[in-house]
């Protein structure tokens, strides 16, 4: 814009323009990230879900709305734990973004749809144990649970969110085979969240912000394919 009006200043040889080749950088990456969302849409309708859901939780969940607000460093060790959850609960809804980010864990079958390889279909098993588990003890834990969610999954974000030192008003009503099971959870929870953020940093930092950026405005689709252009 500087330059719009003084195009002698701008130098031949377009790679000494620094501002310049800045400007063309940031479009460059986000065509890739708009391609990546955009051009197919299961990664967009995941996310979509995705957000809608993250926002849900704002609304009841206090220390989560709080991380959110200040953008603190903490989200960025929640977010990935909650994804995990929103995938586990719906594997086929999600895969397609989740695959974006780790292609080694998912394999696309003739009919084109994504699936969990093995190992991820192990975890996948040990949530929906420990879900139905969880479900058992509904009488004991109904009075915090927020209408629009279950108790397994109020108990999970819970633990997610705030950790286990927070929640031993949960823990303690469960007995010490179940306890010891949701324990087990939250540690493969942590292995595959730590593995979300490291396996490949540009694609989730790139989908991280776009989920943060909808989680502080609306949760339009036209809003999540303006965060998807934009990051």
């Amino acid at each position: 814009r500087q330059l719009r009006h003084h195009p002698e200043h701008i130098d031949p040889c377009l790679w000494n323009n620094g501002d310049l080749v800045d400007r063309f950088v940031g479009y460059q990456e986000s065509l890739e990230v708009a391609v990546c969302y955009l051009g197919w849409a299961p990664p967009l309708d995941a996310l979509s879900r995705i957000v809608r859901r993250l926002q849900s939780l704002r609304c009841v969940e206090q220390p989560f709305e709080a991380m959110c607000e200040v953008c603190d460093a903490e989200v960025f060790m929640v977010l990935p734990r909650l994804v995990w959850l929103l995938f586990l609960q719906s594997p086929k809804e999600h895969a397609a973004l989740m695959a974006t980010i780790l292609p080694d864990d998912f394999t696309v079958g003739e009919d084109a749809d994504v699936k969990p390889d093995d190992e991820l279909e192990m975890f996948v098993l040990q949530f929906k144990l420990l879900s139905s588990q969880l479900t058992e003890y509904a009488c004991e834990l109904q009075a915090d649970v927020p209408s629009d969610f279950s108790v397994e999954e109020w108990v999970l974000v819970g633990y997610a969110i705030r950790g286990g030192a927070d929640h031993e008003g949960h823990h303690s009503s469960l007995d010490g085979a179940l306890a010891e099971q949701l324990q087990n959870f939250m540690r493969a929870l942590e292995a595959w969240s730590i593995k979300l953020q490291r396996w490949c940093p540009v694609a989730w930092n790139s989908c991280s912000a776009i989920l943060l950026r909808c989680l502080n405005s609306k949760t339009s689709t036209a809003c999540l394919k303006h965060a998807c252009i934009s990051t």
